[in-house]
């Protein structure tokens, strides 16, 4: 019996400008532009179900001149088209634009030229689906696309994307949020996500098994348990406020104590609605979240580094209820703690010389025998 592949090709490929700026992340960049380029051909030429298969995707980097790109790492990136070249209005509108990820400081602007900016608004107002992969979703926000609407991003970005533009619903617990007119604003979170967003399109335009076999050729699986598994407090934004930073200083030493919160309040000489006030403001949680925070943190430690029991290690860092403690962590992590050991406490692979030699790589090759 035939596959269903779902909607038939387009008449056309279909257009995808992957932009790159001085910030991008070259692998993300090229990474989209293979991993689409190959949807309609590669899977299809490999299984020998169609041996003259072509792309059904036009995937090109596009920059804001055409000339080559100089990156971030020292990567010089060529053969890349103007913006202009998807000019909407001209007939050659990209059905979809992507932005990649961004290595930049989370506490500066991305900083896009103003140009860059105004085609991307062009783009959604002309019908595109414009999308982002992790940081890229700084410049999404930058050029407005966000306002009113809901995002992801990293999760080392969210406080930053939260605190520089107000107007956007952050949501740093999901991999993939749609938002804006007819859900043509994609963002993805963290850096490996984008195989999640390239997935989630190729669906979205050409059908789920397309998509299917993209993830089959290139051994891809979903983020299903989202990206807060991944997250670290140590994301929270940079800020000013010396008395908030006194009494985070303090609390990183004694978030396991009773009473942690009424104490950093006594030593900030604050009142309490100015205090609980000035520390979400810089920190962009209450105290109360803050402290569950820090002893989460610091058991997903302890997960991924000894082998103590759930309970003693709930005790460990603060709850005497291990109940509760199990709760907390799954709603903090979207993960229970012993699913979270499973997944990150396991020893790196060791490659063998041969199946079943049960040598490493690494290992010495055992000195020949001797009459």
């Amino acid at each position: 019996m035939p596959h269903i592949l779902g909607p038939a090709p387009p008449p056309r490929p279909l257009r995808v400008a992957v932009l790159v700026t001085p910030a991008t992340n070259a692998s993300t960049a090229c990474g989209m532009v293979d991993l689409f380029s190959g949807v309609g051909r590669s899977y299809e030429r490999l299984t020998g179900e169609d041996p003259t298969a072509v792309s059904l995707i036009d995937a090109r980097l596009v920059t804001l001149d055409g000339g080559e790109a100089a990156v971030s790492n020292g990567i010089v990136l060529a053969a890349t088209l103007p913006i202009s070249a998807y000019a909407p209005g001209t007939g050659t509108c990209a059905d979809l634009v992507c932005v990649a990820s961004l290595a930049v400081p989370a506490d500066q602007p991305v900083g896009a030229p103003p140009a860059v900016c105004a085609w991307l608004r062009q783009c959604l107002a002309a019908g595109s689906v414009v999308a982002s992969a992790c940081s890229g979703a700084l410049l999404l926000a930058e050029a407005g696309l966000l306002d009113g609407g809901e995002a992801t991003t990293h999760w080392g970005y969210c406080a930053a994307l939260r605190q520089r533009h107000p107007a956007v619903r952050v949501c740093p617990e999901r991999v993939l949020v749609a938002t804006g007119p007819g859900g043509r604003v994609v963002t993805a979170g963290g850096s490996a996500s984008w195989y999640d967003l390239v997935l989630y399109l190729v669906d979205r335009f050409l059908g789920a098994e397309r998509a299917r076999r993209a993830a089959k050729l290139n051994l891809l699986q979903w983020h299903v348990a989202g990206q807060l598994p991944f997250a670290s407090l140590s994301a929270t934004a940079q800020h000013g406020d010396r008395a908030i930073r006194a009494a985070q200083d303090w609390l990183a030493e004694n978030y396991r104590a009773p009473h942690s919160i009424a104490s950093m309040l006594s030593r900030s000489g604050l009142p309490e609605r100015s205090f609980q006030r000035r520390f979400r403001a810089a920190t962009g949680l209450s105290p109360l979240d803050y402290v569950h925070a820090l002893r989460i943190e610091e058991a997903k430690q302890m997960l991924e580094t000894t082998e103590m029991a759930v309970d003693a290690i709930a005790d460990e860092v603060g709850y005497e209820d291990p109940a509760f403690f199990r709760r907390l962590f799954r709603r903090h992590v979207a993960l229970t703690p012993a699913a979270y050991r499973r997944a990150f406490a396991r020893p790196a692979p060791t490659l063998n010389h041969s199946r079943g030699s049960g040598m490493s790589r690494d290992e010495p090759e055992p000195a020949p025998k001797t009459s």
